[in-house]
């Protein structure tokens, strides 16, 4: 696992003023050729994607470059939160999570110094905050979908992620029920739980270490986030949850942090609770700047005879894809940002909805007696 010193761009650096340049953030690079290379290294295949009888080698993302490219431009060209994101995003793949700890702190920092003046503008146009919310929406997606792919072990036999957790348990309900159809290729959650067990105590402490460090930064990033965009704030739940929920799924195998009254129970509650946040999967996987080539086999909603959750996350995948063709070809329509409320309000319940929707009381109060439900505030409603 990477640690703070490996890391080779500073954010004093990152978040420099650009020289001759008004108020010290560059250029627009909205059209520049750059922008367009860093999209294509950031497009890679599904691995799990079937290709029937058309076998070709799989597209691998170069993560090295989308970091180093990004970097190089937040420094000398352009203060632009899209390429803060896809830098953020680069660093969850190349340094763990101390990239993430670092990114998240450049990003409250490049908010801090260039607000209202970095890329893309608040011009006073009507949809000019619309386009940096559908920027952070599409961002909540792919670092919610980054961090259950982060490996949890040292082990060097496989990738023990918190997907690999997800998919562990399914096989072992499989197996519970189906004996006579076990499969040689089924994950098992002996084996994930050995690895993370077994990992090394530096790696451990650094896990849980850095785990904690970015729960605390985002809450701090999305408290200022919010305070920022008020009501057009997008909304910031999914990776909340998921750290917290990873947090406390991760105590019962780790020695330092376990509690004797920890169990398989509460480990499942945990998993149960990530599993109603649905499969976010970084559906708009390159910030709307260009649609990337997974789940790219996926044209069509077919609901098949699975459980309803794997028709719904399929579903809202396909949304996600909606969503990234209007922001590549028509970025200034209201559809891409109106799909991604919709696919971010897709777990929420109704009650809440109207909540987030409706400010008059009095207006909710009837509309809630028509409809037969008893909606209830809460004060830690994401900023709205």
């Amino acid at each position: 696992m990477s640690n703070d010193n490996s890391l080779v761009n500073n954010i004093d650096a990152l978040i420099a003023p650009i020289e001759g340049s008004r108020h010290g953030v560059g250029e627009d690079l909205i059209f520049d050729p750059r922008i367009d290379a860093i999209v294509a290294a950031r497009q890679e295949d599904d691995p799990l994607l079937a290709q029937g009888n058309w076998v070709t080698e799989l597209k691998v993302a170069d993560w090295d470059f989308v970091k180093n490219q990004c970097a190089d431009l937040l420094s000398h060209t352009s203060k632009d939160m899209k390429l803060a994101l896809w830098y953020v995003d680069a660093l969850s793949h190349t340094d763990h999570l101390a990239g993430i700890s670092q990114g998240l702190s450049l990003l409250q920092a490049l908010n801090d110094e260039y607000w209202l003046t970095m890329y893309p503008p608040l011009d006073g146009e009507e949809d000019s905050m619309d386009i940096r919310a559908g920027l952070l929406s599409w961002f909540v997606k792919a670092l919610t979908d980054d961090i259950k792919q982060l490996s949890l072990a040292d082990s060097k036999a496989g990738s023990y992620n918190y997907n690999y957790y997800l998919t562990a348990r399914d096989h072992d309900k499989q197996r519970q029920q189906n004996p006579d159809n076990e499969s040689s290729n089924q994950l098992t959650l002996s084996d994930y739980n050995h690895a993370i067990k077994t990992s090394s105590e530096t790696w451990q402490q650094a896990l849980m270490s850095n785990l904690k460090k970015i729960t605390d930064q985002w809450q701090a990033l999305t408290d200022q986030l919010n305070d920022l965009m008020g009501m057009d704030a997008p909304v910031f739940a999914p990776v909340t949850d998921l750290l917290v929920a990873l947090t406390q799924h991760l105590r019962p195998l780790i020695p330092e942090y376990s509690d004797t009254t920890s169990s398989v129970s509460a480990q499942e509650s945990v998993a149960d609770t990530m599993d109603s946040m649905g499969d976010s999967n970084s559906a708009i996987s390159d910030g709307g700047q260009a649609t990337s080539t997974k789940n790219i086999g996926s044209t069509s909603f077919n609901p098949s005879n699975r459980d309803h959750q794997s028709n719904r996350q399929q579903a809202l995948k396909l949304l996600g894809q909606i969503q990234d063709y209007f922001a590549t070809n028509e970025p200034h329509s209201p559809v891409t940002f109106l799909l991604g409320r919709a696919i971010d309000w897709a777990d929420m319940p109704l009650d809440q909805w109207l909540t987030h929707i409706i400010k008059n009381e009095d207006q909710l109060a009837i509309l809630s007696d028509m409809i037969g439900i008893k909606p209830k505030r809460d004060s830690s409603d994401d900023g709205y």
